[in-house]
Order: C-alpha cells, then sequence, then structure tokens
C-alpha cells in the first residue's frame, strides 16, 4: 500500500508543497503531521520513516494546484492517497484469520495449539465504548467476528475445530483500558492487581501454560503496547500488525514475539518442535514483502546483527571431498579457505562489502560460477551457491505467494508397483547385522595389498649459486639431493585412530595390519597410510554389513496405508524453495518432492530422471 500523502497546500517563493504525512516521533510513534517538502526531496528524510523512502516530488503547479509523485503521478491540492486503512486493516484482519485456521487444522493432530497476535494501534479500536473484554466493540473487534463467522462458514473441517463464538477465542490485553466516553479511562497496572480485566491478565501475562492449552479456548490476542516488555509465547505462528511500522527497530521486535520454537504437549509437559514445515512465523504487515524484508534487514544491521550479508567464514563449514582431505585430517575448509573464497568473489564482482550483486544470478541460463573462483573450489559449485543462498534474508522472509500445496497423486497407490513395495516396507521389523571376523579379516588384508604403493616423506635440497653482476643478480642451480625423513619424527597412534573410524576392536585391527605385510610404509609416510588403511576398511565394512544384514517382522503392528496418505498430506504445504518439482509426477505421492538439503534434492533429481526408477517418495518423519 502507499504511504498516507495528503496535499495540504502548494505555493511559490519559495517553491514548495506543504503535505500531510506520517512522522516519526523520538519515542518511535508515528503521527500525522503537516510538513514542507520541495522538489526532488525525499520524503523519508522529512519523517523520519521508512515508508517515504524512494518517495519525492518531481513537479510543483499552482495553475492549477498540484503535486507529481514519482511513484503515484499527479495528486490534486486537498487530494490524499494511502489514507484508505480501514479496507486494508479489514482485509489483514481476514487473510491472519484465515491462516489461523489454515495452521490449526494442520497442527491439532499433532498437539499443537496455534496463536496469532494483533497489534493495534489505538486502544479504541479495540474496546469502543466497552471497558473491558466482555464488552468491548472497537472496530477491530467488530470486523474480527464479521470475518470470523464468513471464514468459518467455508469449511467443516474449520467450523468443527472452532465451534465457539468469536468472543470467546480473542482476548486484549491494554495498560490503559480506555472507559466509556466522558468517563475516566480505567488503568491496568502491569502487576495485574486491579480487578478490571484481571482474567485476561493472568491468562496472557502470566499463566502461559494454561494459553498454550487447548482446552482454552482463547487464541487471538490484541494488545498495543504493553507486550513489549517481555511477554512472548513460542505458539504464536501469526502476527497481524495493524499499524503503520515506524520505529527503527519496530519489525525486529515485532516478529521477536513469535521467533520462537513452538511446542507441543505431552504426558511429560511440554516439549519443543524444531520440524521447519511448523516453525514458520507468518506476519501480515501494512507493507509489500520487499519493503519489510528491506526494512527488516536495516534494523537488524543497526542493532549490529549481520543478517542478509555474505561473511568471509561463511564457508568454513563446507566438507572436503576425499582427494582434497589433507594429512592432519582436517574435513572443512577452515577459515584460509573460506577467506580465500571470498576474496574471489568480491574480486569477481558477486559480492561487494558482503552483499550480493546483480552479477550473481546461479539460476540464470549460462552462468558459471567457476568463470569466478580457483579451480580447486570448482568441485564444490553446487554448495558453494547453496551457502551463499543462506546469506540471503529472502530465505528466511518469504511472501506467501512462494507457499504451495503439494497434490496427492492418488492413482500411485493403486498400482501393481506401489503395492508390491507397500507390503514390504509397511510392517515394522528390527534387524541385526552378523559379520565373520575371519572373512572381515582377509578381505581387508587383500584390499591392503591391493593399494597403491605408499611412497615415503622425502624433503629434496637444491644448492645453487648466486653471482652479483653490473647487470644485476644471477642465479644458477649446481646441485640437489633428496633425503628420506623416515624415523625423523614422532609416529601417532594408527591403532587408536582406526579404532575410531571403523569400530573394530583393536585385536581385529592389529591382526589385519600385520596380516598385511606393509607397516613399514606406515614408518614411511604414517598419515598417507593411515588414510588409505581407514577407507578400505570402511569400503570393506560397508560391504559386509549390507551383505550380513538380517531383518526381522516385529508381531502386531502395521503402518497402515491410511496413516502414510495422513502424514503426507500434513506437509503438503511448504514454501517453493524446501521443494523439488517432479519433472515425471506419476513416481511419487506427490508432485512436488520436500528435501532438507541440496544433496536431497539432487538425489530426488536423480530418482526423477531415471528411466529404470518407476517409484520413489519421501517417507513422513513419523514413518520409523
Amino acid at each position: 500500500a502507499a504511504p498516507y500523502i495528503k496535499v495540504v497546500e502548494v505555493r511559490r517563493d519559495p517553491w514548495e508543497a506543504k503535505l500531510e504525512l506520517a512522522v516519526r516521533s523520538a519515542d518511535g510513534s508515528l503521527t500525522r503531521r503537516v510538513v514542507k517538502a520541495k522538489q526532488d526531496q525525499e520524503l523519508s528524510n522529512l519523517t523520519s520513516n521508512p515508508a517515504y523512502e524512494g518517495w519525492w516530488i518531481t513537479e510543483l503547479s499552482i495553475e492549477p494546484k498540484y503535486i507529481e509523485l514519482n511513484k503515484h503521478g499527479l495528486l490534486q491540492q486537498g487530494e490524499e492517497i494511502g489514507g484508505n486503512s480501514d479496507a486494508i486493516y479489514r482485509e489483514m484482519i481476514r487473510e491472519t484469520i484465515k491462516e489461523h485456521f489454515r495452521k490449526q487444522a494442520k497442527l491439532t493432530s499433532k498437539n499443537i495449539k496455534v496463536l496469532s497476535l494483533f497489534f493495534i494501534d489505538k486502544v479504541e479500536n479495540f474496546l469502543g465504548e466497552g471497558v473491558n473484554n466482555h464488552d468491548a466493540n472497537g472496530q477491530f473487534v467488530q470486523w474480527f467476528d464479521e470475518l470470523f463467522h464468513e471464514e468459518r462458514a467455508k469449511s467443516q473441517q474449520w467450523q468443527a475445530l472452532f465451534a465457539d463464538e468469536p468472543a470467546d477465542l480473542r482476548r486484549g490485553y491494554f495498560s490503559v483500558l480506555k472507559g466509556k466516553r466522558g468517563a475516566a479511562d480505567t488503568f491496568q497496572d502491569t502487576a495485574g492487581t486491579t480487578k478490571a480485566d484481571d482474567d485476561a491478565y493472568d491468562l496472557i501475562m502470566r499463566d502461559k501454560a494454561r494459553l498454550l492449552d487447548q482446552s482454552e479456548p482463547v487464541c487471538f490476542i490484541f494488545s498495543h503496547s504493553a507486550l513489549r516488555e517481555g511477554w512472548d509465547n513460542p505458539n504464536v505462528f501469526q502476527i497481524c500488525t495493524l499499524r503503520e511500522m515506524g520505529a527503527e527497530v519496530e519489525r525486529r521486535q515485532t516478529i521477536g514475539r513469535g521467533l520462537r520454537l513452538p511446542v507441543t504437549k505431552t504426558p511429560d509437559g511440554f516439549e519443543r518442535v524444531g520440524d521447519r514445515s511448523i516453525a514458520q512465523l507468518t506476519v501480515v504487515a501494512n507493507e509489500s514483502y520487499q519493503a519489510f524484508a528491506k526494512s527488516l534487514q536495516t534494523e537488524y544491521e543497526k542493532s549490529g546483527v549481520e543478517i542478509g550479508r555474505v561473511r568471509p567464514q561463511e564457508f568454513s563449514k563446507i566438507p572436503l571431498i576425499e582427494e582434497h582431505i589433507e594429512s592432519d585430517g582436517r574435513e572443512f575448509f577452515g577459515y584460509e579457505r573460506s577467506t580465500s573464497l571470498y576474496q574471489a568473489l568480491e574480486s569477481s564482482g558477486l559480492i561487494k562489502d558482503g552483499k550480493i550483486t546483480d552479477a550473481y544470478q546461479p539460476n540464470q541460463l549460462g552462468f558459471d560460477l567457476t568463470k569466478h573462483i580457483p579451480d580447486f573450489y570448482w568441485s564444490y559449485e553446487d554448495i558453494i551457491i547453496e551457502y551463499i543462498g543462506r546469506s540471503s534474508i529472502e530465505r528466511y522472509v518469504k511472501p506467501q505467494s512462494k507457499r504451495k500445496a503439494r497434490k496427492l497423486n492418488k492413482e500411485l497407490f493403486a498400482s501393481p508397483e506401489f503395492e508390491e513395495f507397500w507390503r514390504a516396507i509397511s510392517r515394522r521389523t528390527t534387524y541385526r547385522v552378523t559379520v565373520e571376523r575371519t572373512r572381515l579379516i582377509a578381505s581387508a588384508v587383500k584390499a591392503i595389498k591391493d593399494a597403491a604403493t605408499i611412497q615415503p616423506l622425502r624433503i629434496k635440497v637444491t644448492r645453487a649459486g648466486v653471482k652479483i653482476l653490473r647487470g644485476g643478480t644471477k642465479a644458477a642451480e649446481t646441485g640437489q639431493r633428496s633425503v628420506s625423513l623416515k624415523g625423523a619424527y614422532d609416529l601417532p597412534d594408527i591403532i587408536t585412530q582406526l579404532q575410531e573410524a571403523t569400530s573394530l576392536t583393536r585385536k581385529t585391527i592389529i591382526d589385519i595390519l600385520l596380516d598385511s605385510g606393509r607397516l613399514s610404509e606406515f614408518i614411511a609416510n604414517p598419515n598417507d597410510f593411515i588414510q588409505m588403511v581407514k577407507g578400505r576398511l570402511q569400503a570393506v565394512l560397508a560391504e559386509i554389513v549390507i551383505e550380513g544384514i538380517q531383518y526381522e517382522r516385529v508381531g502386531g503392528y502395521v503402518y497402515e496405508l491410511r496413516e502414510l496418505q495422513k502424514d503426507g498430506q500434513e506437509e503438503k504445504d511448504r514454501f517453493l524453495d524446501q521443494m523439488y518439482k517432479l519433472q515425471n509426477p506419476e513416481k511419487s505421492d506427490f508432485d512436488y518432492v520436500v528435501y532438507e538439503s541440496e544433496p536431497e534434492r539432487q538425489f530426488a533429481e536423480l530418482l526423477d530422471s531415471r528411466e529404470d526408477i518407476k517409484l520413489f517418495m519421501k517417507l513422513p518423519a513419523k514413518f520409523k
């Protein structure tokens, strides 16, 4: 929505316009004031209100009297834009109710209660002529009750979930409760010692456990500013801001009320839920998604929190591929490699001061990251792109339009391939692994003997002569020799290192090393020898374990097909950046596959593309 702008007067000598704008006060609150604006003056600088960022006057006229705004066009003296807040706020309330219904329908089976929080501009918009929650009749209350009935009527499931009247489901808590017109205000102190509206105070500010219980009907909370005093609740899934966000920290403080891992009620009490498909906060704000994300990032940066920025250490935790693992056993990039990669990205113009530039377009046809980074990093192109994506604020703040409902492929469940597949896995099983020691030793010894020779560590010494002539210095090599380093260093504990890597007993490892006949290579080059043996042992173990695993069915438990469909449906709504769209949707139970990491996405893409794969699916988390 456009910010509020009203043209009060246009005049010359000097050329300027008097505009009524929403100006931010020193305390962060917004009030409408008349300010003088000249042509090309940024209105955000006149108001200290980021809502006006990018807005200015491009033309002033007194015959007739009007101004022209760069983002709107002509506006006559006396006209206004952005003043239709009633219609906008009404739709924001509707959207919050719809999102609340959708989320509660999804989470009821998980015993998670959903809460929605409304921040309003004026207390009287909730209370109206009332003095407490029972007789509140303000504009927001009237709209909420009306829209609640409208949206509930659209679904039988919603009617069953929310059978109570809306007045029983909403509560307001304000530091000041307005009295009836003409009467004194009723003050609600922060200690909750007054009698008026004590029940609402106890429920919202003190008894958070009761508020989280599904037997407690209250799930919609209205507040003005009192909740800033330290209140938070882990199950706030929706926040609706029925006011302009003007203060420098208001977006950060507002979403802070919902940035908590939600909890589910169990026989042992409340437990945190870390599932990404559940732990999502929806903010219904009176500004565009882009403006909200940009302003939120600015607020975080001013508070000293780096978000939406690539840091020099960003890539330190990227795991090294096997041929890059060093002799000291380091398995990640580390700070030095991360910094080197960061500098390469910066020098190539893909990032500047940690921010991604327009030149970085990984999804654009023809973009090749390897042209901008040293050849060492070429094998890591996909994961580097993933890590850069993690630093974008758009990864955490997403428009609702990017969320999509997956479509169930009912025909799959009737196919012969699925029936055979389901008979094999639907029963709960246990397994045990049988490993024959003599066979393990023999296979490991053969694998080690077949490995390439480990060259001993040597140092090369070069002797050179240097002549100083009138034209400068001249050097020439006069000889060289190489020296073996065998015995010039302490040997590492090979038995312990191999035991930690394979979980084999010390005796088994000792027998394998002795029978291999290659221990002299360990003395000559210990680190390379340990890496070679470790790799061979792990490969042999993997092969033997696969052959020796035996499954046994556990009687009395079958994961029913209806459970599979029900559990899959519970996760059907996801954001597009968490799902892979199948090119062959007939192969799986949904047209999108949910993934948690880039390797998982690549695996789904591989299965989708292979002609010999007729059926695959990602089983729900409950399938164990």
